[in-house]
């Protein structure tokens, strides 16, 4: 198995204890980045903050009462690892973490293979909560990218073939050919709004940071029909992950996505039918139009 870990982390802060903490940890890890050649640039962001300052993976701005840091590649784990120490007051807005699998061998072709099983997976009742989408991104010679979800979603998982990543990134710093064998493949998950908070809470909790990363990671994925070609001695998925807001948001689907067709389907007649699909055959003797409220008829 190679790397295992945090891999960006936004967050902001308010508190001012917390606030001047974080700054000096930010201050520290740019030092280091600087050392290796980064060089400082002005960083602005959009939302309320003044304009700050960038360091390689690292970034820092400040607003009225709040600082926004944000930390990728090598930069998020350092940053995390001292928010937790220190017992930073701090409010994350995205959080990726990723597990990098070395299957041992080439497999281009592994990400469409699993997009076929997660596609399967998708339609097959298995999963509660909100439908997602499964996507493969050509990457045209570079690897091809499996997608679930969308980037605005809070929610959305990559798996991409890392070895060949390095193809595309040869001027990069952060990844440089022969870096990850062929066969190397990152399991990625972006987390953002509530869910990225209680990933936050549940890995500041956690004893091991890396075992932590690595079960959150399996526990996502399976909940999207696809397991980790990990060990049996890895540690074990977390299945009772639920998000709190997955009833909420599934709700939202079945009014506006469901329930119109529904009420056509009963208006024409088709109320029997649409019972013995859903399985509710039992309640074909209840009048289920006197149950769904009549939507106004716009003159």
């Amino acid at each position: 198995m190679g790397p295992v870990s945090t891999d960006y982390l936004r967050l902001t802060c308010d508190d001012s204890r917390s606030a001047g903490r974080l700054a000096l940890e930010c201050v520290a890890l740019a030092r280091e980045f600087k050392d290796r050649g980064d060089r400082q640039r002005t960083w602005r962001y959009v939302g309320g903050y003044e304009d700050g300052w960038s360091c390689g993976p690292i970034a820092y701005a400040e607003g009225h009462n709040s600082v926004l840091i944000q930390a990728s590649g090598a930069a998020s784990d350092p940053l995390f690892l001292a928010c937790k120490e220190k017992l930073l007051d701090v409010r994350p807005t995205r959080l990726d973490i990723q597990v990098t699998i070395e299957l041992g061998k080439d497999d281009p072709a592994y990400a469409r293979r699993m997009a076929r099983r997660a596609d399967r997976f998708r339609h097959s009742g298995k999963r509660e909560g909100y439908p997602f989408k499964v996507h493969v991104r050509d990457g045209k010679g570079d690897g091809d990218t499996l997608e679930i979800g969308t980037r605005g979603s809070e929610v959305y998982l990559r798996l991409y073939d890392k070895h060949r990543e390095g193809f595309k990134k040869a001027h990069s710093k952060q990844v440089q050919p022969g870096q990850f064998a062929p066969g190397a493949w990152r399991y990625e998950a972006e987390l953002k709004g509530s869910v990225a908070c209680e990933l936050y809470s549940r890995l500041s909790e956690a004893p091991g940071h890396s075992e932590a990363v690595l079960s959150e990671v399996r526990g996502l994925f399976m909940d999207h029909g696809l397991k980790l070609p990990v060990g049996k001695d890895a540690a074990p998925p977390i299945r009772e992950l639920r998000y709190r807001s997955d009833i909420d948001r599934t709700r939202a689907w079945l009014r506006s996505a469901v329930r119109p067709s529904i009420e056509q389907l009963i208006a024409d007649g088709y109320l029997g039918e649409l019972l013995s699909d859903l399985g509710l055959d039992e309640l074909a003797c209840v009048d289920v139009s006197q149950l769904l409220v009549t939507r106004p008829v716009e003159e």
